[in-house]
This record gives C-alpha cells, structure tokens and sequence, in this order.
C-alpha cells in the first residue's frame, strides 16, 4: 500500500469524533496492521482463517466468520477497514452492504482493492491459483507463498468492486466519497530472467496500445456513512 494513503487512512481514523471509545472493524485482517491505531481505539478483527486471528496479537477481539454472511448490528464501529479482501469475495456487494449496516452515522470506510482492469488483475483473473502460489515463489522471491505463514487465497476480482461500481454502491447506500485515489505501481519480479521478458510483454501492450494500458495498480477509497437528517 502506498505510504502516503496509510498515513491519510490514519489520520481519518484518528479525526472520528463524538466517540470515546473508537470502534474498528478490521475486515479480512489476519494477523498483521497496516496503520496506527489511535490510544482510543478497540479493534474486532473478523477473519475467516481460525488460523490467522490465532496469530494476531493486535486485535482486542477476533471473530471468526464471512463478511459476506456475518451481520452485526446496527452502529456496531466507527471505522472498518477493507485491504485487499474484496477481490477474494464472490459475493463483494454482500460484504459492502453488511459493513455498511455495522456502520455509525459519520463513520467511515477505508477500501483498498487491486484496480480490475490492470494487466496483472486480469492476468490474476484468468490464470490458476497454484499457479498464482508459483508466481509469488519463483518470480517474486516469496518462498513461503502458499503456506500457513504467507497464505494465497483464491481470486474472484467480480466487477462490483471496480472503481465506478464502488462509486455507484456509495451513491446508492448514503455513502459520501471522502477520498478516491487510482495508484499505478509496477509489477516486481527478483528473478532477472523473468523480469526481462515482463519488460518485453509489457513493452509491447503499451506500444500497441499508445500507453493506455495499466501494468498494475491499486485502488484507494475512503467513504463515510452520511448523517440522516
């Protein structure tokens, strides 16, 4: 994630107010924290891997669950916090509607999901899970992708959870936009001999597409639950 939007997501999470006691919903957390928690906060990580909220030494209380299946009540959390889970959902809008109705009124939303229409999604899209597990461990140097330290989970990358289609669930789910950011970023690969022929396969999409096309990206989006009046 990029550091400059970390540091925007905390700030937003540290502005909440009318609250003393922070509420946070970490969706999908696992067992690490991407930014600061304010001195007030109580975190509920909700994660569907047993496994992983085992790890979490961070959290305040783990819940292990589907987003996509899992209603808490209304005005549950101030903040809840979406990295990189959506595009594992088969049901995404499921999950947006289920963490809006756990949402208070002036609370936020901080979603980062891969752009849909970058070359390394589609290629994520249409391309195997073991062979994803390869990729991470071969090409990118992760050796324990795939393992219970580093897991690999299956991609949907439904088109729900592309940057109109977000926009379009906020609209219609009294969900102002606070922030909106498309951060392009570069696909890393340690293994010179691989790196030279992405070079290359890259190289040509954008020649033969005047620049247009996207080797990888991420999506940032902050939203906030408006105020009934």
């Amino acid at each position: 994630m990029q550091k400059a939007f970390q540091s925007l997501a905390t700030k937003a999470i540290h502005d909440i107010s009318g609250t003393e006691v922070i509420k946070i919903l970490d969706v999908g957390c696992g067992y690490s924290l991407r930014f600061d928690l304010p001195d007030n906060a109580c975190m509920v990580g909700l994660d569907i891997s047993q496994e992983q909220l085992k790890k979490n030494s961070i959290v305040d209380k783990k819940v292990c669950g589907d987003i996509q299946n899992f209603n808490f009540m209304p005005s549950s959390f101030d903040v809840t916090v979406c990295f990189c889970v959506l595009e594992h959902l088969s049901r995404p809008e499921d999950a947006l509607i289920n963490i809006t109705k756990g949402l208070r009124e002036g609370g936020i939303i901080v979603i980062v999901v891969p752009y849909l229409f970058s070359v390394i999604t589609l290629l994520t899209k249409i391309t195997p899970l073991c062979l994803h597990r390869w990729v991470y461990r071969h090409i990118r140097g992760f050796k324990e992708a795939g393992t219970s330290t580093m897991p690999i989970f299956k991609t949907y990358l439904k088109l729900s959870i592309s940057p109109g289609k977000l926009k379009d669930f906020a609209v219609r789910n009294n969900l102002s936009i606070e922030f909106s950011h498309l951060h392009k970023t570069k696909f890393n690969a340690v293994n010179k001999f691989y790196k030279a022929i992405w070079a290359v396969f890259i190289g040509a999409l954008q020649f033969f597409s005047l620049g247009k096309v996207v080797e990888a990206a991420e999506y940032y989006l902050i939203l906030r639950k408006r105020i009934a009046h």
